[in-house]
């Protein structure tokens, strides 16, 4: 049986006595050939985009009902600093698992999943308002009513200021500076 010659740095396989033959390398795996690779699955790029965005925000909604269950409610809705940190730290960490799991690797999915979860860290509360049903079920009927009456609908949260948007998606920024609004 004849010995394969490899050549790395032209990304060629050169079998003795016969022709060249080119690969695509990737950096671990197989060697794929070059006709073939990603002509399978470049279809779907837009769903596993869309994916990508759903992963990110359902690992902060994961996160948010699991602080929920350990800690308790909050005292009032006004998310901290740290808070923040927490929700969109642990819920990245979620999301970076189930990216990796789902073989979703590419730089634009990591960008989405990113712009998931800091949209669901941000504008969470919304889903109250969106679903006080299916949220109460969740979580808790007091919890529900406790984010309804203290965060206005249709928002963004983000150190303890209200980002709100109407209806013409214009932004009007609620800044709140006293700790009682």
């Amino acid at each position: 049986m004849e010995r394969v010659i490899q050549k790395r740095e032209a990304g060629t396989i050169t079998l003795h006595g016969a022709e060249q033959y080119e690969f695509h390398r990737p950096n671990h795996g197989r060697a794929v050939p070059v006709e073939r690779a990603g002509r399978a699955t470049l279809h779907l790029y837009p769903l596993t985009m869309l994916l990508s965005l759903a992963l990110g925000a359902g690992a902060v909604g994961a996160v948010a009902v699991g602080m929920f269950r350990i800690v308790g409610q909050p005292a009032t809705m006004r998310m901290s600093d740290m808070d923040l940190a927490w929700t969109i730290g642990l819920g990245l960490a979620l999301a970076m698992v189930l990216q990796s799991v789902l073989r979703l690797k590419s730089a634009g999915h990591t960008v989405i999943l990113l712009v998931g979860v800091i949209a669901m860290a941000l504008g969470q509360h919304n889903l109250h308002h969106w679903f006080p049903e299916v949220t109460a079920q969740i979580f808790s009927m007091d919890y529900v009513a406790q984010v309804r009456s203290e965060t206005p609908v249709n928002s963004l949260q983000f150190r303890g200021s209200f980002i709100e948007l109407d209806a013409t998606r214009q932004i009007i920024v609620a800044a709140c500076v006293a700790p009682d609004c």
